[in-house]
């Protein structure tokens, strides 16, 4: 068994998160690749890394005094590792960066530190190898991937190192310089890495099931929003990260070889079961990989069953009959 876990911004936003990490990490061996995107926000008042980033590229570009963006960004990952008591040059590391920086620094390049710093903390505090993802991620110069380069070096890293942390949300061009993903992001360097070794299960880690009105760390059960156009969703950007929300198309686009099975769970919520289930495997009806489908609400697990008899099916559990509405909140937690 080979697995890829992929955290998010929310999921190594401080030395608390990063435990959590680790103990997800310890309690299955077959956990071998991680990807991280940047570090997220700790708090409703805090500053994500990623827009940090992005500020001080302006301010870099428009000749605007940046040493407090830099003192911010520099504590911040000074302040994870000493929590983790780790021992790690990491100011080594961010002083090089910052000494090269001028206004025709290319803004990708400096947006992208904010995964390659959280990764290389996460890699040390793990005990895992890091692997640059602009060394095994590869772009042309018209920005499509790369594939059959990309999966090739990925392979090698892992089959290298045995057990790898990789940065999300970035690659690099032909001429070395780097380029970060706008579709996806770091989801899709998850897909890319889990594809590339053929693994056994890819693991998508999330803290919160749908999409809400408001912060469920400063709001008690906010509502969540029901209705939500695609050119909506375009907008929103995932937590902690610049990164778009990939819609299940792009997913399986990733894994049009059928090279990795997938786990597809349903999160059903309002009664939309049976239109849920038949939007999803009207879709797979033309996917070439293996694919189970399952969910902790018995009703979409039932439309499955009616409608595509053949699918292989999972039920969740969950005390569905105590309370219906548990069924649409569980999600994967970071708990």
């Amino acid at each position: 068994m080979l697995k890829v876990a992929k955290f998010g911004g929310s999921s190594v936003a401080d030395a608390a998160q990063f435990k959590k990490v680790k103990k997800i990490i310890n309690s299955d061996k077959s956990r071998r690749v991680v990807v991280v995107s940047a570090a997220g926000k700790r708090n409703s008042s805090d500053y994500k890394m990623t827009d940090l980033l992005y500020l001080l590229q302006a301010h870099l570009k428009y000749g605007v005094a940046a040493d407090e963006i830099i003192k911010t960004l520099r504590d911040r990952f000074i302040g994870i590792r000493d929590d983790l008591k780790i021992d790690y040059p990491i100011e080594q590391l961010f002083d090089s960066f910052t000494k090269e920086l001028s206004k025709e620094t290319p803004v990708d390049y400096i947006v992208s530190r904010g995964e390659f710093f959280t990764s290389h903390l996460m890699a040390e505090y793990l005990g895992f190898s890091f692997v640059d993802a602009a060394d095994v991620v590869f772009f042309g110069y018209d920005g499509k991937l790369d594939v059959e380069k990309t999966y090739a070096a990925i392979e090698k890293a892992v089959n290298d190192n045995g057990k790898v942390v990789m940065p999300g949300f970035y690659g690099s061009l032909p001429n070395g310089k780097i380029k970060v993903m706008t579709r996806g992001g770091s989801d899709i360097s998850g897909a890319l890495a889990a594809a590339a070794i053929k693994a056994d299960v890819y693991e998508n880690w999330t803290d919160v099931s749908g999409i809400l009105m408001a912060d469920p760390r400063i709001v008690k059960d906010p509502k969540r929003i029901v209705k939500v156009t695609y050119a909506e969703l375009r907008e929103l950007r995932l937590e902690g990260t610049g990164e778009l929300i990939p819609t299940f198309d792009e997913v399986l686009e990733l894994f049009a070889a059928g090279a990795m099975p997938l786990i597809i769970e349903l999160k059903a919520h309002g009664g939309n079961q049976a239109r849920l289930a038949e939007a999803v495997v009207q879709r797979l009806d033309s996917y070439p990989g293996l694919f189970c489908i399952e969910s902790f609400d018995p009703r979409a697990m039932s439309a499955v069953r009616k409608l595509r008899p053949g699918i292989v099916r999972g039920q969740l559990s969950t005390d569905f009959r105590a309370n219906p509405g548990e069924a649409d909140r569980k999600s994967t937690r970071l708990n």
